[in-house]
Formats: C-alpha cells, sequence, structure tokens
C-alpha cells in the first residue's frame, strides 16, 4: 500500500488500530468505524492517481511487513503473524463498522446487509516476503530463497492478490483490508487487535 498513495482515498498515514490505544476498555466496539476518519470519504488526493480495473482484473495488496514476520519471536503472545481479510463493495457508506462487516460479509455476498462479499482471506506472511533485520535468521534464510525487488530497496514485501469481481458494474468499487492480529493470552482471554486501511478501485 504505502509503496503508491494513489492507491489510498487520501495518501494519509496507514496506521489505524482497533482497538485504539488508550482506550479505557480494550475491546472493539458496535460503532467503531472499518475505515479511518480521513479515509470514510470517497475522495481522492490532489496529485494523485486512482487505479483503474476491469471486473474480473486481478489487483495485488502489497505491504512492508516491519518485522512482524521476521522477528516474531519478539511477541511471544502472537502465534502467528495473523491473517488478512479483504472485503469489497460497490456501496461503501461512511459510516461503515468493523463489527457490521468483518467477519460478517462472506465469500457468496449473503453475510450482514449484503452490501458486499469476502473476496479473499490469507495469512498476513505470503510466504516470502521479510525486511532487513539482519539480527534475525529468518531474514536471511528468506533472502537467500526469494531476492529482493530492486525498488524495494533490501525489502521484499507482502503481497495479497485479489480478483475484482466479474459482475461489477462501472464505478467506484471500495476494498477494506483488514489485519487481524489478535492474541490469545495465557488465560484464554482474546485480546483484540486489527489494523484497517480503505482503498477505492475505478471500474472501468
Amino acid at each position: 500500500f504505502r509503496d503508491n498513495p494513489a492507491f489510498l482515498r487520501d495518501g494519509g498515514v496507514m496506521t489505524y488500530l482497533l482497538p485504539p490505544n488508550g482506550r479505557q476498555e480494550a475491546r472493539i466496539l458496535p460503532s467503531d468505524r472499518i475505515c479511518m476518519p480521513r479515509q470514510q470519504r470517497q475522495w481522492q488526493s490532489a496529485g494523485s492517481r486512482r487505479l483503474y480495473a476491469n471486473p474480473g482484473a486481478a489487483v495485488v495488496l502489497r505491504y512492508q511487513e516491519n518485522g512482524h514476520v521476521t522477528m516474531l519471536s519478539n511477541s511471544p503472545d502472537k502465534s502467528s503473524s495473523g491473517e488478512v481479510f479483504v472485503y469489497g463493495t460497490s456501496v461503501s457508506r461512511p459510516d461503515d463498522t468493523l463489527c457490521d462487516i468483518h467477519n460478517v460479509w462472506n465469500t457468496n455476498g449473503t453475510g450482514g446487509d449484503g452490501r458486499g462479499i469476502l473476496l479473499t482471506r490469507s495469512g498476513f506472511d505470503d510466504g516470502k516476503c521479510y525486511g532487513p533485520n539482519f539480527g534475525s535468521p529468518f531474514f536471511h534464510q528468506r533472502q537467500q530463497r526469494f531476492k529482493p525487488d530492486p525498488q524495494q530497496g533490501m525489502n521484499r514485501w507482502c503481497h495479497t492478490p485479489v480478483v475484482i469481481p466479474c459482475d461489477v458494474r462501472a464505478g467506484l468499487y471500495t476494498l477494506y483490508w483488514v489485519w487481524d492480529w489478535s492474541s490469545r493470552m495465557a488465560d484464554g482471554e482474546r485480546k483484540e487487535e486489527i489494523y484497517t486501511t480503505c482503498i477505492d478501485i475505478a471500474v472501468t
């Protein structure tokens, strides 16, 4: 995502955490929006080109692992790098909430209010990505197996491929990218930690 702000609604800061740090009750509320405030409207920042795609086209979403793969051992309460969910809709709303969409919309479009679908669900770690964490043996193993992209420096970015549904009509199609990195604590309680970003694609 960060490599091309044109794919974002506002080209702004990527980090949007739910529940937010500092909330007295560390849980996600039914009112929590799925998009950060600056991404709740479908507008494009000046100077940034919108991504255009045809129905049925493949789109690859890219992001840096930032140590969540190569230095996972630094987070002992995490059993993995988490999962990525990508939801799609032609009828996005500024007040769309995480609870109304995440783990509700499904692949056949019958979940929740039926406005959208789950396009893909995959691991945050695509099996090839890494960042330049030189103290990590995992980094060196990955780097030997998968060469970095010269345009990405010492990084090899993680990829999440999605396909725009063939029946989508021309217009803006919104992707909700949800990274669920929640933890299971020693007492069995689930500690929620979810990051999201929202992207508009012009379907032609």
